[in-house]
């Protein structure tokens, strides 16, 4: 999504800007706020609870360690319902 999870500078691009998309933002950020994890933490740790391991593409220290600290958040199921709700 090159950054729009975290940066307003970066519009969603049209192949994710679709009905429902910014209601899970929305759910997306409160999650992370309520964890103390970032975004972009909260969906790797969501992908990896499901058994995904993306490959991942950063381009500075600090992307590798805030990626590799995603390894650290715990997705209980009430927050796997909460990000998988259907908009």
């Amino acid at each position: 999504m090159t950054g729009a999870y975290v940066r307003s500078d970066r519009p969603l691009s049209p192949g994710y800007d679709h009905p429902g998309t910014h209601r899970r933002l929305e759910v997306l950020a409160q999650v992370a706020d309520e964890l103390g994890a970032t975004r972009n933490q909260v969906v790797l740790a969501w992908l990896l609870d499901q058994g995904i391991h993306p490959i991942l593409g950063v381009s500075s220290v600090d992307q590798l360690t805030e990626a590799m600290a995603a390894r650290e958040v715990a997705v209980t199921d009430e927050t796997r319902t909460r990000l998988d709700e259907p908009a």
